[in-house]
Order: C-alpha cells, then structure tokens, then sequence
C-alpha cells in the first residue's frame, strides 16, 4: 500500500503534484487548527488520516 502523502519523492522523477507530500523522509508537519504542529509518519493510520483531513465528519481522531 502507499502512503497517503509522498514522503521525499524525487522532484522530477516521482513527485506527484496531486498529492500532499513533503521532504523529509519519514513524514510531514502539519499544522492544525488548534494553533499546534504535528509531525505525521508517513505510515500513519489511513483512517485517522481521513479523520484529521475532515474535522467537520464529527468522528474522533484517536491517537496519532
């Protein structure tokens, strides 16, 4: 399975502009409507991902 966000894709060669992604190879950070930042493995759970990406969907995010 992939990841839900690129983590370090080539620039040219494997970098698809359609999905998040970042440089670092283990994951992002992301800043959160809280005011805090997190920083996100790129191997998260595809569910809390789809959870955080949705606030408004009323459902808890768990742990991440």
């Amino acid at each position: 399975p992939s990841p839900m966000f690129q983590v370090a894709p080539h620039y040219i060669k494997t970098c698809e502009p359609t999905r998040p992604q970042a440089a670092h190879p283990g994951g992002m950070h992301v800043g959160l409507g809280d005011g805090s930042v997190r920083f996100l493995s790129g191997t998260m759970n595809e569910q809390v991902w789809a959870r955080l990406a949705d606030p408004r969907d009323g459902q808890p995010v768990g742990e991440y």
